[in-house]
């Protein structure tokens, strides 16, 4: 998945009985350590859902994640020339961040210019502080000012998950991460568009997950 073509999806309900999401911006990031390019999709005017596309093992996958509804998503993904199908897999249990791992942050912020700012994020593992486990750095894009926190917890694996207060509203134009593991992900952003993209999920199958 190097490259995603430019597309614009409607997936209509053929009944009343069904979920639907709709997003109207989407976020093309380039990983330039493994070389994929990842999708986040998001309703500028609703966050408690967005959409990202990734690629997992040659396989290309979309989830949902609906905090509201507390629920995930999963399709898989066929990328075309000129399009990207979406074929619904399953939907299971969203594990909300009340139940995930709580982790300790120091934050800092620093002007670029009137339009960016850097972020450092220093995360532990415990109150102390006395030794981080993991740091972010971020530039972001102050231009069009979204709530970023679902971007960052997509983008380090949950690991910043309760940060947005206190961070800068705006896009993150780069993404570096250094995770406890030892493994470094560098993403920079390379596409922002609008978009008009529907896709809906039949309530018969959210029910049977």
């Amino acid at each position: 998945m190097k490259k995603f073509a430019l597309f614009i999806l409607f997936f209509f309900c053929k009944s009343l009985f069904c979920q639907e999401y709709h997003f109207d911006g989407f976020l093309e990031y380039k990983n330039s350590i493994s070389g994929n390019n990842s999708l986040y999709f998001y309703n500028s005017n609703n966050k408690v859902y967005y959409l990202n596309v990734y690629k997992k093992f040659e396989t290309i996958y979309g989830g949902i994640r609906d905090t509201e509804n507390k629920i995930l998503h999963e399709y898989g993904v066929t990328n075309k020339v000129n399009s990207i199908k979406f074929n619904y897999l399953f939907s299971r249990k969203l594990k909300l961040k009340k139940n995930s791992r709580k982790y300790f942050y120091d934050i800092t912020e620093k002007k670029i210019d009137s339009s960016k700012t850097e972020v450092i994020i220093l995360v532990y593992n415990d109150k102390k502080k006395k030794k981080s486990s993991s740091k972010i750095e971020l530039i972001i894009d102050n231009s069009e000012l979204i709530a970023n926190e679902n971007i960052l917890f997509s983008f380090t694996d949950g690991i910043v998950n309760d940060v947005n207060s206190k961070i800068t509203p705006g896009i993150p134009i780069s993404i570096k991460v250094d995770f406890p593991t030892g493994l470094k992900c560098y993403y920079t952003l390379i596409k922002k568009e609008k978009t008009n993209t529907i896709l809906t999920v039949d309530n018969v199958k959210i029910k049977n997950f």
